[in-house]
Order: C-alpha cells, then sequence, then structure tokens
C-alpha cells in the first residue's frame, strides 16, 4: 500500500539556509496481530509510544531544499453576544445586552521556542468530558483537553508520570493544568496568561503564568465561590548522556485554595537510560503553605530491567 500527505512549510519550523538535512521516520500499526513496523529501527529498548519520535534514530533526508522559515503568526480573536429580556426577574430586564470578546495568539520566536498569549480566554470549543460514575471517596480524574495547555504538555511533565514513563497510578502529579480555570465542576474566568515552551540545545524550557478572575457568586457564601489567582509554573530539562535527563520545577499559586497566602512547590526529578534494557529514576518534591507543617515531601526512586525472558523492577516511594 501506498500513502501520500501534503505538508506545508509554513506549518513548520526549521533554522534558516536553503539545503538542509532533515531527519525522517514513519511507523505503521497492524492492530490485527499488534505489530508495530518502523522505517529506521529504533533501540529495543524504546517504549513503543514514542519510538517514532526519537529522531536520533531517524533516517536521513537529504536534498531538502526549503523556503525561508515562516515565524507562524497566529491569532484567533473572537466575540460573543447575546440579547435577553426577563419581566419577571428581580429587577426586571428589559433588552439586556451583553457581550464579551477575547484573543488568543501564537508566535514562533525561534524554530523550537513558541510563545502563547491569551486574553480573556474562551474554551467554548473544547470537547466535553466523558460521563462517569464515583462509587468511591476519591475525586474523578478528567485529563485535559483545552488546546491552550495541551500543546507542549509534555514540557510539563515531572517524573514521568506521563503516558510514556514507567507511571505507577499512584505516583503524585506535582503539576496538573485542569486545576487552572475550574472550580468544584464550574469554569472560572481566565483573565490573560503568557505560555512559553520550547528546547534550546540540549535544554527544554517550559513557562506559564496565568491570571484567573473570581469565581461565580454563591449566595450561601455572599460572595464569589473563589477569589481571583495568579498561577506560575516553571520547569527545566536537561538532556545528559546519551537517553538521560535532569531536570527541576517549580510552582505557585497565590493565594492557594480557600485561604490567603501562597502555596509554593519545588522539585527535581532524573531519567536514565543505560544500554538496551535498563531503566532507572528519581525524584524529591517539597511543598510550602503557610499555617500548615509537616507531610510536606514526596520522594521515587526505581530501577527496571528489562529483557525479552527475564525482568527486575524494583521502586521505592513516598508521599
Amino acid at each position: 500500500w501506498t500513502s501520500e500527505m501534503v505538508v506545508p512549510f509554513k506549518s513548520l519550523r526549521y533554522p534558516t539556509g536553503k539545503e538542509q538535512v532533515w531527519g525522517i521516520n514513519a511507523r505503521r500499526w497492524e492492530r490485527r496481530v499488534n505489530e508495530r513496523s518502523l522505517l529506521s529501527i529504533t533501540p529495543p529498548g524504546t517504549p513503543p509510544n514514542n519510538s517514532v519520535q526519537r529522531l536520533a534514530n531517524a533516517a536521513t533526508l537529504v536534498g531538502m531544499e526549503v523556503p525561508p522559515p515562516s515565524r507562524n503568526i497566529e491569532l484567533k480573536p473572537y466575540g460573543v453576544s447575546n440579547l435577553t429580556t426577563n419581566r419577571v426577574a428581580s429587577p426586571p430586564t428589559s433588552n439586556k445586552i451583553d457581550k464579551d470578546i477575547g484573543i488568543d495568539a501564537k508566535y514562533g520566536i525561534t524554530s523550537n521556542m513558541t510563545l502563547d498569549l491569551t486574553v480573556n480566554t474562551d474554551f467554548a470549543q473544547v470537547e466535553i468530558d466523558e460521563q462517569q460514575v464515583n462509587l468511591t471517596r476519591f475525586s474523578l480524574f478528567f485529563p485535559e483537553k483545552r488546546d491552550f495547555f495541551l500543546e507542549g504538555q509534555g514540557i510539563f511533565d515531572f517524573a514521568n508520570t506521563g503516558n510514556n514513563g514507567f507511571r505507577q497510578p499512584d505516583v503524585p502529579i506535582m503539576f496538573f493544568s485542569r486545576r487552572i480555570g475550574l472550580d468544584a465542576g464550574q469554569p472560572v474566568p481566565i483573565k490573560a496568561g503568557a505560555r512559553l515552551t520550547g528546547r534550546v540545545g540540549k535544554t527544554s524550557l517550559g513557562l506559564l503564568e496565568i491570571q484567573t478572575d473570581e469565581g461565580a457568586f454563591d449566595p450561601a457564601l455572599g460572595t464569589a465561590r473563589s477569589a481571583a489567582t495568579n498561577f506560575l509554573v516553571a520547569r527545566v530539562k536537561r538532556d545528559i548522556l546519551r537517553r538521560s535527563n535532569i531536570g527541576i520545577i517549580a510552582t505557585r499559586r497565590s493565594p492557594r485554595t480557600g485561604a490567603s497566602g501562597a502555596n509554593t512547590l519545588l522539585g527535581m526529578d532524573t531519567t536514565w537510560n543505560f544500554f538496551e534494557n535498563v531503566q532507572a529514576g528519581t525524584y524529591y518534591a517539597r511543598s510550602d503553605t503557610p499555617a500548615l507543617t509537616g507531610d510536606d515531601s514526596s520522594y521515587r526512586g526505581y530501577f527496571r530491567y528489562l529483557h525479552d525472558r527475564y525482568g527486575l523492577e524494583a521502586e521505592r516511594m513516598k508521599v
């Protein structure tokens, strides 16, 4: 079988220069026999879900004559308006006009660095969550589906809690973007935000700052359900050796949930991949909350030996 695709150059980011050498790989997944085939084979120890993304093992694509790179400036404004008449309300309204406007912007600073800006964000186009029935005393986990937070989300992944890592269900997630713009399932207006994600050499960088407005008015409390809040997240990860990395993360929420003062968190994590079958990783994280002491740290260390016939896994984690 054959496949033909057309990808415009303006949708890609690449360095300047007319003649370039690129990497290329393709993967075919035949679900009938659960078989994955790659154009350029990756090492056996590579997780199957991200093997096609390891461009260091990709095939070499030569003879590329590319046009000057585009900065890919994207602007997505929106406007919403409605007219309401309610004669039985107290006080009654007649032809009341409500309006709302906002804009999202994206700018490719370099071929590997992207800046996203948002003002009065609107998530009306986001796919709704799947309905779940909760029969436990724990909160339900709903994945992030909003585009502003999804792109480059892997950069903020800490301690391999993403799908491509060696994840256990009870490993804590240090940063979860669903906590921004939502409160007890109700939307909270986002006034403005900025996000910078990308790579500089062997370093991955992620910076995020969001300012939300007050939540919906609660008649029982006589005030808003949640106060205006500022969220700040910084993530830096550095590639070391051949397939290993070390990183740090810092988060701050001011004010913290349901009280005054700011909650902060600092953490460091490492991932080690040796030979073809040996994997290991560690992390240590500590939070700080006003008026609370103790039970503020978490750490984990694991070792994994994966072979065709025999394997070994060992892990120690504290929450």
